[in-house]
């Protein structure tokens, strides 16, 4: 039997995960620098958590958005994944950005990242 996600279970999953990965990301860069990168004072910032209120509540127009029969989303979600890859080059080649094969690893991430979600 096929057992489907509703929305609200999909962007669940989906924020656990991300703020799972945001939080190893953090205490990689914490460790990397030897010092706290997340101060108390930081915790009392509203902005952050305004932001994170209006990615949820697009995320959830996306989940909704993908599960309407015959929608073009997800492919419309991955094209929109591919002005990284324009805006590294430009910042690359305009600004001399540096750590240029950093930038190409995470680049390579989100794009695997999307190409996963397309294909699931």
């Amino acid at each position: 039997t096929t057992t489907e996600l509703s929305n609200f279970q999909v962007q669940f999953w989906f924020l656990v995960f991300a703020c799972v990965f945001a939080w190893i990301f953090v205490a990689f860069e914490s460790i990397k620098k030897h010092e706290v990168i997340i101060h108390k004072h930081d915790l009392l910032n509203f902005w952050p958590y305004l932001v994170g209120l209006f990615l949820f509540v697009g995320d959830l127009f996306l989940f909704m958005a993908y599960k309407v029969p015959n929608s073009q989303m997800i492919i419309i979600s991955i094209i929109s994944k591919l002005n990284i890859i324009v805006t590294t080059i430009y910042g690359i080649l305009v600004f001399k950005e540096q750590n240029v094969m950093q930038k190409i690893i995470y680049i390579s991430l989100i794009l695997a990242g999307a190409v996963l979600v397309s294909v699931f």
